[in-house]
């Protein structure tokens, strides 16, 4: 086995292993707080936008 194949295999061994790390704090822990607190907060409908000024990307020009 090469050595670039060698450290793929690694990798991704390692990348699984924090991943698999993250889901069971998750399931123990529960959500970052900042998402409990988004959560909380309201919902997207609540987000004032802006309205577009400018020329619409419909626009045959």
């Amino acid at each position: 086995m090469s050595p670039g194949a060698k450290l793929t295999v690694i990798m991704a061994g390692a990348t699984t292993i924090v991943l698999a790390l993250r889901w069971l704090l998750q399931k123990l822990v529960g959500p970052p707080r900042a998402n409990r607190e988004a959560r909380h907060e309201g919902s997207m409908e609540d987000i004032d936008v802006p309205e577009h000024d400018g020329p619409s990307h419909s626009d045959p020009d």
